[in-house]
């Protein structure tokens, strides 16, 4: 009676009831929308590993899988699942979409599509108009413009390209110009040459005979260090039964081709964990550490190659000093 005499309760009336309900209800609906946010989120980030890891295979850089993350993040639901599902389709949407977005950077859109789709010469270096092919995509450089452009035919001294967005007007026979093409094993070759009859979509290139290496070119070395590698993440409990041991035999700035101590229980490890952490002491006392892929050799079927997925800058750094002092050459491990 007390209580009841200094405290004036609210009276429960039926608006008082349905707001508490209308209360309620929101609150659930929020935590359901949370809920599939977090779902959402989940699938999102799953569908974008499963990229990754193909632009990882294929040996595309920070700056290119960027490009690619945003293509993607722009993507519905159904077309990443598409995109994922087949190479095909994949390949008829990112192509037009480099073109749209990185009009003044044709070299780059060769180099981004010839890692994503090797052609049938990517193991070729290119030494003369030989081992250029009809179809392949390349970039004339001008003295006023770059163009994409495809070799449409060759003999060996001229080469007929079709050229997107050329403006004939712009150029002059004899001009001096250059050819852009990528190799993924080997790197960007640019041969010279000059202009010597100019269509409207379309120029015939005399070629003059010399051929550049630019942009990415990998080298390796015979380097045999003890090498050691256990599953990523990192588990204390299984890394002692998991963990593969061996030799290198030659180290390039993006992998290390080597021999396991035991073969069979090697490959079926590498199916069985996508990702590694690596570590291994060069010559010079530097240790070398950080997370890829296992993967076997196809030029050496009984050797494994481990490739880097995020060895930093500095690291590889230090390692390209050692492979430039020990007879380098061109890397040739896959």
């Amino acid at each position: 009676m007390l209580l009841k005499t200094y405290v004036n309760w609210p009276e429960a009336t039926g608006w008082a009831f349905v707001a508490l309900v209308i209360f309620f209800l929101l609150l659930y609906g929020f935590f359901v929308i949370i809920r599939e946010k977090l779902k959402d989120d989940g699938r999102d980030e799953a569908r974008w590993h499963i990229m990754q890891t193909y632009l990882n295979r294929h040996n595309l850089i920070t700056p290119e899988i960027n490009l690619i993350k945003k293509f993607f993040n722009g993507l519905s639901e159904e077309g990443k699942l598409e995109i994922l599902d087949s190479k095909k389709t994949f390949r008829e949407q990112i192509v037009p979409h480099l073109r749209n977005t990185q009009k003044d950077s044709p070299e780059l859109i060769v180099t981004i599509t010839d890692k994503l789709f090797p052609s049938k010469g990517h193991e070729m270096e290119v030494e003369s108009l030989e081992d250029l092919y009809p179809g392949e995509m390349c970039a004339l450089e001008t003295m006023n413009a770059n163009y994409l452009a495809t070799v449409m035919k060759k003999t060996q001294t001229d080469f007929l390209l079709h050229v997107e967005d050329f403006i004939a007007e712009n150029h002059l026979p004899e001009e001096a110009v250059s050819v852009y093409v990528f190799r993924p094993l080997m790197g960007g070759f640019l041969l010279s040459g000059i202009l010597k009859e100019i269509g409207e979509d379309a120029t015939i290139i005399h070629y003059t005979g010399q051929i550049k290496e630019k942009g990415e070119h990998h080298f390796m070395a015979e380097l045999k260090v003890p090498v050691k590698f256990v599953p990523w993440p990192v588990d204390a409990k299984k890394s002692k039964t998991n963990t593969v041991e061996g030799e290198s035999i030659k180290i390039s700035d993006r992998a290390v081709l080597f021999n396991a101590r035991y073969k069979d229980e090697v490959e079926f490890l590498a199916r069985r964990n996508e990702l590694w952490l690596s570590s291994f002491t060069l010559a010079s006392g530097f240790k070398f550490s950080c997370r890829g892929m296992m993967v076997k050799s196809k030029l050496e079927p009984d050797k494994f190659i481990f490739k880097f997925l995020d060895a930093p800058e500095t690291s590889r750094k230090v390692l390209f000093a050692e492979i430039r002092d020990n007879n380098p050459v061109r890397e040739k491990l896959y």
